[in-house]
């Protein structure tokens, strides 16, 4: 008997991700399509599972590694800080359903389950611990609970069955979709095969029926990680591939999952993690279906809005009281919007009781006082806000203003200091400046006055004395005199001179 043979449709795409993989072309290629020692490969099926599995792996580990990285990115400063971001797909519904979209709706039919529990049932419930009376009551239409029973609870819950079914060396789906029928009679939540020749069930989802059908449900829900697919990526250049398979290291053979399996504890640590946390739910719509720019159909976000509950949690948080505020919190947030002289002599009922009716008549049904809650709607809380922020920002610019007025007057002061003792530096240098220059000014003027003195003080004893001569050695000793006049003392000395003999 001839067998088909296998090869790889494009070595360059292998090589390619050899060079992205950092890991040797042969043990890729050998992997990809292995090798009998008769030279015979592996079957077509079986490669495009080696495939598919290798690609599965390196996607899921490559999630889970930028998952990790952003969690460290955003770490909180507490160890018990946590932020998780759930994106999923929608709801599928085709004409032909595999376990795919078996999987991805009964994910959704989850996430849509602790929808309405977070945003019905938890408030009502909320409402009935306080004391509070709302007029409204959930609808049935959008009640899940026994789909998500019929899907989920063990150990005849669908996908249960699934991941046992898997376990059987003889399971086949034609064995699981007995056990479904046998197991499954409520026809509210689910249906047997239209006809007794499709193998398919049917499940009554919040969004309406999808039918499933089960012939490819075993060899698409198993997924094989292979042992060598570990030992090649182990064995790239980059650090961080082989790291992103270590959790498989542990593994010493081929290792087959269940795709069931692994919804069932995926949705069950999502639930643990919302219904533990303070969780925020966002609803995304298409304007168009084909996904055109500047178009809205109305009819299809009109029927989106149904689907999501849009309308109805609309109408529940009109009815309602959204906003839940314990009685410390409210007093102690909005105790602003009273007088200051008024709510230091309160206590927190009656801080709470002014508060609430000093708002007037308008608002006096959008808002119930609890045992330990304060419910507000969302307008009333609204108008709290914009009050609160207004008497804040003001706060915040007076303080604002002191603080700066503040800062520049000690900038200011800090410069006058500087500025007087530079002036009185600068002062004193000017000062002694003209001390100096005064002070050799009168040393001149003394010295001239000194010099003169003394002149004049000779010339007077020169002319109370009898020697002349003496006079004329003073005279020209300390007086200065012109030639002239000396010209005429010498006549008048020849001239007496001959007279003393």
């Amino acid at each position: 008997m001839e067998q088909d043979v296998v090869e790889i449709g494009n070595m360059s795409e292998v090589k390619w991700v050899a060079f992205l993989l950092e890991v040797n072309f042969d043990q890729l290629v050998n992997f990809l399509l292995p090798k009998f020692e008769d030279g015979t490969t592996i079957d077509l099926n079986a490669a495009l599972d080696n495939r598919d599995s290798f690609a599965m792996m390196i996607y899921e580990e490559i999630f889970r590694w930028i998952l990790n990285r952003i969690g460290l990115h955003l770490k909180c400063p507490l160890h018990t800080g946590l932020i998780s971001i759930l994106d999923h797909y929608g709801f599928e519904k085709y004409n032909n359903n595999g376990v795919e979209e078996f999987l991805i709706n009964s994910v959704n039919e989850r996430l849509e389950n602790l929808f309405v529990k977070h945003n019905f049932h938890d408030p009502l419930v909320d409402y009935a611990k306080d004391g509070v009376t709302v007029d409204y009551k959930v609808p049935n239409s959008i009640e899940n609970g026994k789909t998500v029973e019929l899907l989920f609870k063990k150990p005849y819950g669908l996908l249960p069955l699934l991941t046992d079914e898997c376990k059987f060396p003889k399971g086949s789906h034609e064995s699981y979709l007995e056990h479904c029928n046998l197991n499954h009679t409520d026809r509210s939540s689910y249906g047997k095969a239209r006809s007794k020749e499709r193998m398919e069930f049917g499940v009554r989802h919040c969004i309406g029926t999808t039918w499933y059908n089960v012939n490819d449900f075993f060899s698409r829900n198993k997924r094989m990680i292979s042992f060598s697919a570990v030992q090649l990526l182990r064995s790239s250049k980059n650090p961080i591939i082989g790291l992103l398979v270590e959790n498989y290291s542990s593994n010493t053979s081929d290792v087959i999952v269940s795709q069931a399996q692994f919804i069932l504890r995926g949705a069950q640590e999502i639930a643990e993690k919302i219904n533990g946390s303070h969780a925020h739910f966002v609803r995304c719509i298409k304007s168009n279906n084909e996904r055109q720019a500047k178009k809205f159909d109305i009819p299809l976000v009109n029927r989106q809005i149904k689907n999501l509950l849009l309308a109805e949690l609309l109408s529940f948080r009109i009815r309602g009281y959204p906003v839940k505020l314990s009685k410390t919190t409210f007093a102690r947030e909005y105790r602003c919007l009273l007088p200051g002289d008024i709510a230091m002599c309160q206590n927190e009922k009656e801080i709470i009781q002014d508060i609430l009716q000093g708002q007037g008549v308008k608002y006096e049904n959008d808002f119930k006082i609890g045992t330990e809650y304060v419910f507000l709607r969302e307008r009333l809380a609204d108008r709290y806000e914009k009050q609160q922020n207004k008497i804040c920002s003001d706060a915040a610019i007076l303080i604002q203003k002191n603080m700066k007025t503040f800062v520049a007057r000690r900038v200011y002061k800090r410069k006058r200091a500087a500025i007087i003792k530079l002036q009185a530096g600068l002062r004193g240098w000017k000062a002694r400046r003209d001390y100096i220059a005064k002070r050799e000014e009168m040393f001149k003027a003394i010295g001239r006055t000194m010099k003169r003195n003394k002149r004049l003080d000779a010339y007077h004893q020169a002319l109370n004395g009898d020697n002349s001569n003496q006079l004329q050695h003073t005279l020209v000793g300390y007086i200065d005199i012109n030639e002239n006049a000396k010209k005429h003392w010498r006549d008048q000395h020849l001239i007496l001179k001959p007279l003393r003999h």
